[in-house]
């Protein structure tokens, strides 16, 4: 592998992102391969700002969009830019995508969210872990019921946003899987693609 590879996994809350992006992780490590794992709304000032926006529910649509963007432009500029041209692999937990689903869920126009992000890196690999807006909500109770954050609120809004996610999988080519089977399996549909990139 002589360049740095970007893979991106997208999906609702609930989807199981967190646990192929470890599995991931540990079977690249297995090959010897350092994996940098990160992720949206990140850990800097900006994404830390974001964060407690997000809680207090008193932004708009439109100013979210911009807070993801500021955030993610600091992310490209000090982690994904010099990783990928040190030639690491680079696993990161939303993207552009999620903003383009869950923004424009809210009424924010899918161009405005392409323009004010035109800066961002195109990602090798993008996965998709579709799943029903439902169950999605059933497996983050925890976050549901103790952070009622404004993105977890209605099965309604959530399946707008995975109706959004599919359509934006034709658009721009992710690897949609049906994150409703088993952990196992999934992650042999991931390394099945991630192998394919990597070679």
């Amino acid at each position: 592998m002589k360049k740095g590879v970007f893979i991106v996994f997208e999906g609702l809350d609930g989807a199981g992102k967190s646990i192929q992006i470890a599995m991931l992780r540990d079977w690249l490590k297995k090959k010897r391969i350092h994996a940098v794992v990160t992720k949206e709304p990140t850990a800097n000032i900006t994404g830390n700002i974001l964060k407690l926006t997000l809680r207090m529910e008193k932004l708009s649509p439109v100013t979210d969009t911009l807070l993801f963007a500021a955030d993610r432009a600091e992310h490209i500029d000090k982690v994904i830019r010099d990783n990928l041209k040190k030639g690491k692999v680079i696993i990161q937990e939303r993207y552009v995508y999620a903003n383009l689903a869950y923004q424009t869920a809210q009424g924010v126009s899918e161009r405005f969210v392409k323009n004010v992000n035109d800066f961002a890196v195109k990602p090798d690999l993008v996965f998709l872990l579709d799943l029903p807006a439902e169950m999605a909500l059933q497996r983050n109770w925890n976050v549901l019921y103790f952070t009622p954050g404004k993105f977890e609120k209605s099965i309604q809004f959530n399946d707008k946003v995975r109706k959004k996610y599919l359509e934006l999988a034709k658009k721009y080519g992710m690897h949609v899987i049906d994150a409703t089977k088993p952990q196992e399996e999934i992650f042999e549909e991931v390394i099945k693609k991630v192998s394919q990139v990597l070679s």
